[in-house]
């Protein structure tokens, strides 16, 4: 865009100048004067372009980098969590100690009231919980799945401006179905 509105207004100058010399209002001097200004004009104009343009690619670039670690901290967390459910015995004990490093770590890039609230309440469940009884998380652990789902797509619609599908209105799944 800014280059075919730089060379429009260089054409619409070649022709005052040309409009002018033909009628004799400017004579040689002038017309070298209005050379040199311009092409001062135009390097001030390209210098203060190629400025701008640099630190907005650089905002850009760090902006997608930070968007893409939001994106990979909230699928680390659905899985997480989805994997409290789930679980070995012989797994539980890592899956609650990388749900507790998201909790008090990364997630903190996030700070969402509803995901806040919704990982509040499965720790405080998790503490309760003993290996075996893991499916009385179910309903917590969904809580935090939608609180992400909502978050990312939040973020995508008023932030990123990226395609996120909108996930369909579900009812909660019962513990009895899983």
């Amino acid at each position: 865009m800014f280059s075919a509105t730089a060379a429009a207004l260089w054409l619409v100058v070649c022709a005052l100048a040309v409009f002018f010399v033909k009628e004799n209002y400017l004579d040689s001097d002038h017309i070298k004067s209005l050379s040199i200004l311009t092409t001062g004009i135009g390097l001030f104009v390209g210098a203060g372009w190629a400025v701008v343009t640099y630190f907005n690619n650089k905002r850009l670039e760090f902006q997608s980098y930070f968007i893409e670690r939001q994106v990979e901290i909230a699928i680390l967390t659905a899985n997480t969590v989805g994997n409290l459910v789930g679980c070995s015995e012989k797994e539980w004990d890592e899956t609650k100690g990388r749900f507790w490093e998201l909790y008090w770590g990364r997630l903190v890039l996030f700070e969402d009231a509803g995901v806040i609230e919704a990982m509040i309440a499965l720790g405080t469940k998790l503490n309760a919980t003993p290996f075996g009884r893991q499916k009385e998380l179910t309903d917590e652990v969904y809580d935090v799945s939608l609180e992400l789902r909502r978050f990312l797509e939040e973020k995508s619609d008023n932030y990123w401006g990226l395609p996120f599908e909108k996930a369909p209105d579900q009812t909660k799944v019962k513990k009895e179905d899983i």
